[in-house]
C-alpha cells in the first residue's frame, strides 16, 4: 500500500502537525533507533508527495503495539473525515490506554 497520498488527507497544517507530534511525542523513542527512524521517516511522509517510506518498511521495523496505532491514523486520514477534524480522541491515545479509540471517525460509516 502506497503512503504518498496522505499529505492530501488533511483539512489543514495544524491537523497535519497534531498527527505529526502523536508520532513524535508518543511514538518516536530514541531507545529504539531503528524503530524510531521508520517512525520519523512516516512522519516525513505525512508532508511529502514522494515515498518517504512504505507500509512494508514500517511492519518490519515498527513494534506491533505502534505499528496499529499507524495503521488507525492512516485509516483515519484516508476516511471521510477529509475537510473535518480528525477528533482528538483519534490522535491522543495509544492502544492499551484506557478509553482507546483510534479505529477512525466519529459516525464514519
Amino acid at each position: 500500500m502506497t503512503l504518498t497520498d496522505l499529505n492530501t488527507g488533511f483539512r489543514d497544517d495544524e491537523q497535519r502537525r497534531r498527527v505529526q507530534r502523536v508520532i513524535h511525542d508518543r511514538l518516536a523513542d530514541d531507545r529504539d533507533p531503528q524503530e524510531c527512524r521508520f517512525l520519523m521517516r512516516f512522519w516525513w511522509q505525512l508532508v511529502m508527495s514522494y515515498q518517504e517510506v512504505s507500509m512494508d518498511e514500517l511492519s518490519r521495523n515498527v513494534g506491533k503495539p505502534k505499528l496499529d496505532v499507524i495503521e488507525a491514523l492512516i485509516s483515519a486520514i484516508r476516511s471521510s473525515c477529509r475537510g473535518r477534524r480528525l477528533d482528538r480522541r483519534y490522535t491522543a491515545r495509544l492502544p492499551g490506554d484506557p478509553g482507546s479509540r483510534l479505529q477512525g471517525c466519529p459516525g464514519h460509516r
